[in-house]
Order: structure tokens, then C-alpha cells, then sequence
């Protein structure tokens, strides 16, 4: 391996902490060296976010090896039907016309004592580029391998946690602006509620959408409601509107088409957005409690939000008082438990959430 090479790989921080968004960015580095045939021996990839994992070892995937040089070059392995001494014995292997050999362990968190690939650390084989998927979990930071790994420079390590929910809506921004595109504030405000933390869902969605919309033209509403299948006007985030302004008549419409359409409109994904929502009314109230002057923005700075996902929490503080969003936490508690079955194991969910309703606007 060449030594500005290795050099250059170990500019990049080995331990990201993912998720800012500059690992966003450090990856695309990875990456785009990567694309330049510029590789390091071993590539261990952790997490509990499979999302960067599968795209770094896609590109190696593609880069490495010409697609006749992989007939002889290439060996990919699971977990469970390998074992660490296996791994490292392949590893070793010499490439066949071809600069390099390149070894792919997928699901390596099934490998039992695979803290014992330490040793293939301290004598690498440079021909051969190891890329090791240890998904959903991370290394014991108490073990070998970790120790081991951390500071090699012939070692990139990624430890890739799941994306906060807070930050979500940073990372859909910031793929639709990459694709040149624009998208309002309601259109990602839905986006958010309907994609969530994974990151694949977000990016064959946003790439989707982006085929039907042309560079520079603004993703809305509307758009979102034909081409996913997502109401403008009945979802969760028109619910919390409602709810937040103390619109009896909206909050009620949306319950009932949330009864007609349950598989659009899961009763889990309507209690945790709805828990989420009071909670950040509380902690509204909990900021202004500290300085009554404070405005939104000044909230969100607190509370390291951006300000517009707090505009329905600064509308209900002035409708709910910290005591009322208290009560209305019990009272989504309980409709959790009931929607579960207990003590309403014959209520229909619809006729639950109108009680839950009525008890918030009383």
C-alpha cells in the first residue's frame, strides 16, 4: 500500500460519531477516494445504523475489482457460515491477476470470539482489501479488536449510530438540496412524519420524487400526496396542528379518516408522534419557565431543534399550560395501553382516539 495513500485515509477521523452532518459529507469522502482506487487493507464497519455501512461496502464492491478480475478475486462470506480463522486464512491469499483480493464478511456479529480478527491486524496482508459489516451492534470498547483497530493506520472504522429523530429533517434537506431540488416546510414536515429514522427509506423516496420533479423545482404538498400516497390534509402532522391550535372540528375530521384508512394511518405511529409532541411542549415550557421572554428561536436554540419544527409547540403552550400538556402525557399513556388491550380489548381504536381527544380539549 502506498504511503500517501494510507496518509490520506488517516486524515479522515476513524471514529465518526454519526450523526452530524459533516459524516455525511466524511463519507462521501470515503467514498469518493474509494472511486478513485484509492483503499486501505480493512475496512470495519459498526453500527447500529446499517444505512452508511452497506453504502461504503457497495462501493469497494464496485471499485476494487474489474468484473472479470472478481472470478478469482473476490470472496463474500456470512457470519454464520464462517469463523474468524477462516476469514484471516483467506485474507492472506495472494490475488490472481489482479493488484488486489478483495474479502467480504457480512453479518461478522454472528462470528463467535470474532475479537480474535485482532491478530490479522498486527500482520496485514496489503494486497487484500477486508471489508468487515458489523451490523446493528457495535465493538466492545473493553476488547482487543476495538483497541486494536482504532488507531491503525491501515484500519478505517466507522461507528455508525442510529439517526436522531430531531435530526432527520437536516438529513432530508440536505439529499433533496444535493439533488438540486427545493422542498417547503409542510412537504417535509410530512416527509418526516411518514419516513422516519431509516435512512434507505428516506433516500429510494427522496430519489423517487426527484425523478419526477425537475432540478431546481420546489417538492410540496401536493406533489407528496400523488406521488407517495400521503394526505395533505389528513395526516399526522394536520393532527398536531389541530390539536395544537384546539381545532376540535379538524382533529376530529382526521380521527375519522384515520379510522377509515388504519393501514395509512397506524395507531402507533399517531401515540409516538403525539407523545413526541407534548414532550416538546413541556420542554417549551420547561425554556420558558427560565426566561418568558424568550421567542421561538431562541427556544430552539436551547433545545437544539430547528425553529420550525417547534412552531406547533410555541401555538400550544398558549392553549396548554405545563400542567394541562402533563395531563395530556397520562392521558396518551393510556390510550397506548388500551390500543394494546388493556382494559378496552373491545374498543375500536377510532372510538379511543375520540376519547382521547375529548379528554385533551376539555
Amino acid at each position: 500500500m502506498k504511503e500517501n495513500v494510507t496518509i490520506a485515509f488517516h486524515k479522515v477521523t476513524l471514529i465518526i460519531r454519526f450523526f452530524k452532518l459533516i459524516f455525511m459529507q466524511e463519507v462521501k469522502n470515503i467514498i469518493a477516494q474509494i472511486k478513485s482506487k484509492k483503499y486501505l487493507p480493512v475496512y470495519l464497519l459498526t453500527g447500529e445504523e446499517p444505512y452508511y455501512i452497506d453504502k461504503i461496502t457497495q462501493a469497494l464492491v464496485d471499485n476494487v475489482l474489474t468484473e472479470d478480475e472478481k472470478s478469482f478475486n473476490l470472496d463474500i462470506v456470512y457470519g454464520k457460515d464462517t469463523d474468524v480463522m477462516r476469514i484471516i486464512a483467506t485474507a492472506r491469499q495472494f490475488p490472481l491477476m489482479a493488484d488486489y483480493r478483495l474479502v467480504v464478511v457480512k453479518e461478522a456479529q454472528e462470528i463467535k470470539d470474532f475479537d480474535e480478527f485482532s491478530s490479522y491486524l498486527k500482520q496485514i496482508q496489503e494486497q487484500t482489501v477486508v471489508v468487515i459489516n458489523y451490523k446493528y451492534k457495535k465493538l466492545d470498547k473493553r476488547k482487543a479488536l476495538y483497541k486494536a483497530a482504532k488507531d491503525h493506520k491501515q484500519v478505517f472504522y466507522l461507528e455508525s449510530d442510529k439517526i436522531k429523530e430531531h435530526k432527520v429533517a437536516a438529513v432530508i434537506s440536505q439529499l433533496i438540496d444535493e439533488k438540486n431540488r427545493k422542498i417547503d416546510q409542510k412537504a417535509l414536515a410530512m416527509l418526516v412524519e411518514y419516513l422516519g429514522n431509516d435512512l434507505s427509506k428516506i433516500e429510494n423516496e427522496i430519489g423517487k420524487l426527484c425523478i419526477l420533479i425537475p432540478e431546481g423545482d420546489m417538492i410540496t404538498d401536493a406533489i407528496i400526496e400523488k406521488n407517495i400516497g400521503i394526505s395533505k390534509d389528513y395526516n399526522n402532522f394536520e393532527l398536531i396542528k389541530a390539536i395544537a391550535s384546539k381545532d376540535r372540528a379538524k382533529a376530529f375530521r382526521i380521527a375519522q379518516y384515520f379510522s377509515e384508512n388504519p393501514q395509512k394511518n397506524p395507531a402507533v405511529l399517531t401515540i409516538g408522534i403525539l407523545y413526541n409532541f407534548f414532550s416538546m411542549v413541556l420542554q417549551y415550557h420547561g425554556v420558558l419557565h427560565k426566561n418568558k421572554h424568550y421567542k421561538v428561536n431562541d427556544v430552539a436554540k436551547v433545545l437544539g431543534k430547528p425553529s420550525f419544527m417547534l412552531n406547533d409547540a410555541e401555538l400550544a403552550v398558549r392553549y396548554y399550560s405545563m400542567k394541562d400538556t402533563s395531563r395530556n402525557i397520562n392521558y396518551l399513556k393510556d390510550l397506548d395501553l388500551k390500543v394494546k388491550g388493556v382494559d378496552a380489548s373491545n374498543v375500536a381504536y377510532h372510538d379511543l382516539l375520540i376519547e382521547f381527544l375529548g379528554k385533551i380539549f376539555l
